[in-house]
C-alpha cells in the first residue's frame, strides 16, 4: 500500500493485489501440489459462475495445495485473503510457506481455528455460505509462498481425488489488514482510492 496526491489535491491510498490470474486457479500461475482444481463450478460471491473447486488428490502425501509465490520485501506486513465456500470438505487452510505460518478457517461454523504464532487473522460471513478469509503476518523473504489447501480436518491430508472446497478472488496485498478485493489476470493490479 502506497500513497499519492492526485490531481485534484487530494491524497490517495494505492493498493495492489499482487496475485495473477486471482479466479482463475487452474491457471499454471497457479501450482498444484497433489491436488487439482475443477474450473467454474460454482456460483462465485460477485454472482457469476467463476468459483472453483480445490481437491486434495489421492496420493500418499500429507502436502495437498495450490501456491503462487509473488514478490514481496521481507519485514513488511502482508495480507493473504481468498473466499472460500464448504462442499464435502469445510476447512481452508492459508498459509505463508517461507516460514509454514497460518491460520485454519471452518468453513461450516464461520470461525478460525488453529493460528500459527505471529499470524493475525480474519473471517468475514457473506452471502450463500461464502466467507472471506485473510491471515496477516510479517515476510520473511523476498516471496511469499501463498499457500491454500482444504480438508476436512486441520491437517492437510490424503483425499480421495474428488471431495474438496470451493475458492475464488484471492489477493495477497502490502497491508496489515484485507482491504477490498482486486481483480487479476496475467499481471498485478492496482487501485487508488481517496484517503
Amino acid at each position: 500500500t502506497a500513497t499519492r496526491v492526485n490531481e485534484q489535491g487530494l491524497i490517495e491510498g494505492v493498493r495492489t493485489n499482487l496475485l495473477t490470474y486471482s479466479e482463475q486457479f487452474d491457471n499454471a500461475a497457479w501450482v498444484k501440489n497433489n491436488s487439482s482444481v475443477t474450473a467454474n463450478v460454482t456460483t462465485a460471491p460477485n454472482g457469476t459462475t467463476t468459483a472453483d473447486k480445490l481437491i486434495p488428490n489421492a496420493t500418499p502425501s500429507v502436502s495437498k495445495y495450490i501456491r503462487q509465490v509473488p514478490s514481496a520485501t521481507n519485514g513488511l506486513t502482508y495480507s493473504l485473503t481468498v473466499f472460500a465456500k464448504a462442499a464435502e470438505y469445510d476447512r481452508l487452510r492459508i498459509e505463508d510457506g517461507n516460514n509454514s505460518r497460518g491460520a485454519w478457517f471452518n468453513l461450516s461454523s464461520g470461525t478460525v481455528g488453529s493460528v500459527s504464532l505471529d499470524v493475525s487473522t480474519n473471517i468475514e460471513a457473506l452471502e450463500n455460505g461464502w466467507y472471506k478469509c485473510t491471515i496477516s503476518k510479517l515476510s520473511v523473504a523476498s516471496s511469499v509462498f501463498f499457500l491454500i489447501g482444504g480438508s476436512n480436518t486441520e491437517s492437510l491430508q490424503i483425499g480421495d481425488g474428488t471431495s474438496g472446497i470451493y475458492i475464488w478472488g484471492a489477493m495477497l496485498e502490502q497491508s496489515p489488514s484485507a482491504t477490498e478485493y482486486i481483480p487479476t489476470t496475467t499481471t498485478a493490479v492496482s487501485v487508488g482510492m481517496l484517503a
